[in-house]
């Protein structure tokens, strides 16, 4: 919500001072328009017309599926999964991976010879 010059820390005192059930709660950082946590990839290829237009959509080329599989890999390179798209993931946000022992985050995306692997490194 636009607030100009306002500060967070003094939007959720104010939210306090007015006693607003959600003065407390956690802060997200979705887009609560997309609904479901998890669903920003969907989201965007149904906003972009990509089913609607088909792959000769000039959209295609960001939101369909690449011609060869991309794959989540840590920083020795080896593959570790496959992923839907690169458009699903941003760097920063946390990549869940079965099998690994500590929290993977997205690093870097675009990497490997055919650009489209996403570079995960273990942080928290």
């Amino acid at each position: 919500m636009p607030l100009a010059e306002v500060k967070k820390e003094d939007v959720r005192k104010l939210a306090k001072y007015y006693g607003l059930p959600n003065a407390d709660k956690e802060e997200s950082m979705g887009l609560c328009f997309v609904g479901e946590r998890g669903k920003f990839g969907d989201f965007i290829c149904e906003s972009c017309g990509v089913a609607s237009h088909g792959s000769n959509s000039w959209l295609a080329q960001y939101v369909s599926k690449p011609a060869v599989q991309g794959y989540l890999v840590d920083a020795e390179g080896k593959q570790l999964a496959p992923h839907k798209g690169l458009w699903h993931y941003t760097v920063g946000q946390g990549a869940k991976l079965s099998g690994q022992l500590e929290p993977m985050f997205v690093a870097k995306k675009c990497i490997g010879e055919t650009g489209q692997d996403i570079l995960v490194v273990p942080g928290s």
